[in-house]
């Protein structure tokens, strides 16, 4: 019994020695599991300090790299902005454009049929106005020969006018223009049958009126060349009166008559001759 009490306590004593020393490795242990959760808190603490570093900086960065992207995404809106309205403006255009053409080729086509309605008409009126063309063209024919008749006549009846104007002439290049001799005529035969001087010219440009329309009257006689013709009659007369006596076989008759003019008394002798038919 005694030895079972003495390997009770060698063991007591050596579970003590065990469980001292089991002691000092747990407060050994428990110190190192101090010092590594001291460790691993400092580690912890500066890994919280550089991912908070990191972190930070991260911010940052992402901060900056979305400031960037902001202006890029605003600088791109702007200009996909620009970009739609231009293209807006383009495609509000191109409506306006489609809208303008559709009415053109509406405005067009009534164009057309109308263009095809005033052609028909304009058709016809050719078609009439060819026709009224072909008589005009008929009836020009026509007045074209009697037109050329008509001016053969005239040239005829030009040629069988002797006098184409009453003007002074003027023989060979010198001298003086005077009247012809046909002028003097109708002034003589107009006196003769007692026309004042005064009225000679106007007897003249109705008798050519009358008798030749185409002559063209270009000067008239004076009236002092008027006056100026009573004495040339009178000396045709003395002529012709003397012609007439001194061809006559013999006298008839020869008597005196006293008579007067404007207060002034002159004799007349009236001989009574005998003569051919031809100057009576």
């Amino acid at each position: 019994m005694c030895l079972c009490i003495t390997c009770n306590l060698i063991i007591f004593q050596v579970l003590k020695l065990l469980c001292c020393k089991n002691r000092h490795k747990v407060s050994e242990a428990n110190a190192e599991r101090d010092l590594a959760l001291l460790s691993k808190a400092k580690m912890i603490e500066d890994q919280c300090v550089v991912v908070k570093e990191a972190e930070r900086a991260a911010r940052i960065t992402e901060r900056q790299r979305l400031s960037i992207d902001g202006h890029r995404f605003k600088s791109k809106n702007t200009e996909l902005s620009s970009k739609i309205s231009e293209l807006l403006k383009q495609v509000h255009s191109a409506e306006k454009k489609e809208r303008e053409a559709i009415r053109q080729a509406k405005l067009s086509t009534q164009r057309s049929k109308d263009i095809m309605t005033v052609t028909d008409c304009l058709k016809a009126k050719i078609a009439q106005l060819e026709s009224e063309l072909s008589s005009y063209q008929k009836a020009f024919s026509d007045l074209d020969g009697l037109l050329q008749e008509t001016t053969l006549r005239l040239s005829v009846a030009d040629e069988a006018v002797p006098v184409k104007e009453i003007s002074k002439t003027r023989d060979g290049r010198g001298g003086t223009s005077s009247w012809p001799l046909y002028i003097w005529e109708l002034i003589i035969e107009q006196l003769v049958n007692g026309t004042p001087p005064t009225s000679v010219n106007s007897n003249i440009v109705a008798m050519v009126k009358l008798f030749s329309p185409t002559t063209k009257i270009k000067e008239l006689p004076s009236i002092w060349t008027i006056r100026r013709a009573r004495t040339v009659l009178l000396v045709l007369v003395q002529t012709l009166a003397t012609y007439r006596i001194a061809k006559a076989d013999k006298w008839e008759q020869l008597f005196t008559d006293g008579t007067s003019w404007r207060q002034v008394a002159f004799q007349d002798l009236v001989i009574s001759i005998e003569e051919d038919e031809l100057f009576k």
